[in-house]
């Protein structure tokens, strides 16, 4: 995902959060998903500042996948 929504430890792409709903929902829909795994974590050794803010960064992406996938699988 695009650095906008999240920040990882490893290349990560330019993909947007709604385009992962997009993606998302096709397989949810016309699928039988047993299981859902979408992680990513920060790099580790940068400045705590801007450690916090990717973390928090991340939160604020897991939660709204979260709801997104919520309307899905709950």
């Amino acid at each position: 995902m695009d650095k906008q929504y999240t920040e990882t430890n490893w290349s990560q792409g330019n993909m947007s959060l709604p385009m992962l709903e997009r993606l998302l929902s096709h397989f949810l829909e016309n699928g039988n998903i047993l299981g859902i795994d979408i992680c990513g974590e920060c790099q580790q050794g940068i400045p705590l500042p801007e450690y916090l803010q990717a973390e928090e960064l991340n939160e604020e992406t897991n939660q709204k996948l979260f709801e997104f996938l919520s309307h899905y699988i709950l």
